[in-house]
C-alpha cells in the first residue's frame, strides 16, 4: 500500500497508517487510552462471548447480507457511563466496516465532536 501524508492538518509527513507516530501519540492523549475508556481485559472477555453468541452483523443482516461480527458495539454511545457500558441490551455484534460507519457518523468520527 502506498504512503499518504498524515491526515493531521497542516502535516505532511508520509505514513502507511492515519497518522504519522507523532500525531497519532497526541490523539491518543487526547481521546484517552482504550483502558481509560473502559476497554480492559474485562470488557475484552465480556466482548469475545458476546460475539460467539451473536457471530453475524445485526446491519448487515437487515441488509440482507451475512457478514460475519467483529466489533461488539455500544447502540447508545456510554461515554463512560459504566452502567450503559455493561448492559448487555446496549450491546450489537457487527462487522467492522458497520461499526466504522456508524462511528463515524454517528460520533462524529471516532470520538470526535461534530
Amino acid at each position: 500500500m502506498p504512503k499518504r501524508p498524515c491526515a493531521a492538518p497542516g502535516c505532511g509527513l508520509l505514513t502507511d497508517q492515519g497518522r504519522c507516530p507523532a500525531h497519532r501519540k497526541q490523539a491518543d492523549q487526547w481521546r484517552g487510552s482504550r483502558h481509560a475508556r473502559g476497554y480492559t481485559n474485562t470488557w475484552a472477555k465480556a466482548s469475545a462471548q458476546y460475539l460467539r453468541s451473536h457471530p453475524l452483523c445485526v446491519r448487515c443482516l437487515d441488509a440482507g447480507l451475512t457478514t460475519a461480527s467483529q466489533v461488539t458495539d455500544h447502540i447508545i454511545p456510554h461515554k463512560g457511563d459504566d452502567e450503559l457500558f455493561w448492559n448487555e441490551d446496549n450491546w450489537q455484534a457487527l462487522c467492522k466496516p458497520c461499526h466504522d460507519h456508524k462511528t463515524a457518523v454517528e460520533d462524529g468520527g471516532f470520538g470526535r465532536a461534530i
